[in-house]
């Protein structure tokens, strides 16, 4: 299940590729502002989580690090056991 608010950005092809990969979409109603408060609050603990990671990659190797791609479903499984 992904939580999105109802900007463009997540419409047309976008959930079109939500439908395709069985991806369960939830709508945020607008003026549920609480709501989305969550969301955007466990958003920005993934991209931290991430960049933490992609940093220490980056600073072992010396090379742009693209390792997040792989790190992503084992940061979301960490936190969801919390």
């Amino acid at each position: 299940v992904i939580h999105v608010d109802d900007g463009t950005e997540f419409k047309g092809d976008t959930y079109k590729w939500f439908v395709k990969n069985n991806i369960n979409v939830r709508v945020a109603k607008p003026g549920r502002h609480r709501m989305q408060a969550i969301v955007e609050r466990r958003n920005q603990m993934i991209g931290k989580e991430l960049f933490k990671r992609m940093v220490k990659q980056e600073l072992l190797t010396g090379h742009i690090s693209v390792q997040w791609t792989k790190d992503l479903k084992n940061v979301l499984s960490d936190m969801n056991k919390k």
